[in-house]
């Protein structure tokens, strides 16, 4: 059970370094799509930083906050307005 908990553990962190990459390139995507909760749950924890926090508050937000951001359900909606803060173009 270590072993598998060590892997998921990597899993987990090479999944985040990926998503990060590309939440910080919002000029190579058309808009985001949050399928889940645990989906702006998983962009939240890419932004704990406090340094990418800044960047993304300074600069990234509003960069995708100008494309269409699609959300599955009311939950998933309000997570990505409370959490993420967009506040614009929002379809579900």
């Amino acid at each position: 059970k270590k072993q598998t908990f060590k892997n998921e553990r990597k899993l987990l962190a090479i999944s985040l370094s990926l998503l990060l990459l590309q939440l910080f390139q919002p000029e190579q995507h058309g808009g985001l799509i949050f399928t889940s909760p645990r989906a702006v749950e998983a962009v939240k924890m890419c932004l704990e930083d406090d340094e990418r926090r800044e960047e993304w508050n300074n600069d990234i937000k509003d960069k995708w906050n100008a494309k269409s951001i699609y959300v599955v359900g009311k939950a998933t909606a309000a997570l990505v307005m409370s959490l993420l803060c967009f506040t614009e173009r929002i379809l579900s």
